[in-house]
């Protein structure tokens, strides 16, 4: 999937909707606070993902949507998605983390629910749909590793831990599944302000950071972190409706 395919697909969409029925059409921009998913294999029990609690930059969505009725929608768009790697070993006395950051990018391709819950200006809502993904559209197809190291740390005269650790990202196009739930809040007949919390499921590995970690005088221990490209998103955005008159 090349990234001129990634722009031009939800601009065809957006005029062609728009030539059609400009009354239902509308366009919508938000922030994604994202908390990536990771899958952790250890020998041990001192490996974990990187310190994802720390706030970041958010992703941003721009998003095209044509109303089929008074409840669904179809929608799709361009979103630019951070995303951490790295690990943590942590013992008893302390330990290392590593963290590093990057981008993926999204087409996402959905159908929206909206029900009313008080009067006409308090709605639910709910999609489902999928992601039409790629990490880093300058390099596809290419499996990096993109460093290594190697560290450790002494404790009162004798060795505390030591470790090596490879990290392996692997530069793809790539499918994800996504569920929404959410809220909107009309506050005028054009615009509308919402929140929704989303799920986001990955199938396919994206970045891996394979550590080798030796604690004390135990035996040495392997361990990884993978992550898929999944990930749990909060949302806030603000919707505009074109040439829509008292709705």
């Amino acid at each position: 999937m090349k990234l001129s395919c990634l722009i031009i697909l939800p601009i065809i969409l957006l005029f062609s909707i728009k030539a059609t029925a400009q009354s239902k059409f509308y366009i919508a921009t938000e922030g994604n606070f994202i908390y990536d998913l990771y899958q952790v294999t250890d020998e041990g029990r001192a490996v974990g993902p990187s310190n994802i609690r720390t706030l970041d930059i958010p992703g941003v969505s721009i998003i095209t949507g044509y109303e089929l009725n008074s409840i669904f929608s179809v929608e799709t768009g361009m979103a630019i998605r951070p995303v951490k790697s790295g690990f943590s070993l942590i013992f008893n006395e302390g330990g290392r983390r590593s963290e590093g950051g990057g981008a993926y990018y999204h087409i996402p391709v959905r159908t929206r629910a909206r029900i009313p819950l008080l009067s006409d200006w308090l709605y639910a809502t709910a999609s489902l749909g999928v992601n039409l993904s790629v990490t880093d559209p300058t390099r596809l197809h290419i499996t990096e590793e993109f460093g290594s190291e190697s560290g450790g740390s002494a404790f009162n005269g004798s060795e505390w831990y030591s470790y090596d650790v490879v990290y392996t990202s692997y530069n793809k196009a790539f499918l994800t599944a996504a569920a929404e739930t959410g809220f909107d809040l009309k506050i005028s007949p054009k615009f509308q302000i919402y929140s929704t919390l989303n799920y986001n499921r990955g199938f396919t590995d994206l970045k891996r950071t394979d550590i080798q970690y030796k604690y004390r005088s135990e035996a040495e221990r392997s361990a990884s972190v993978l992550h898929e490209g999944s990930y749990i998103s909060v949302n806030i955005g603000l919707r505009f409706h074109l040439n829509t008159k008292d709705r």
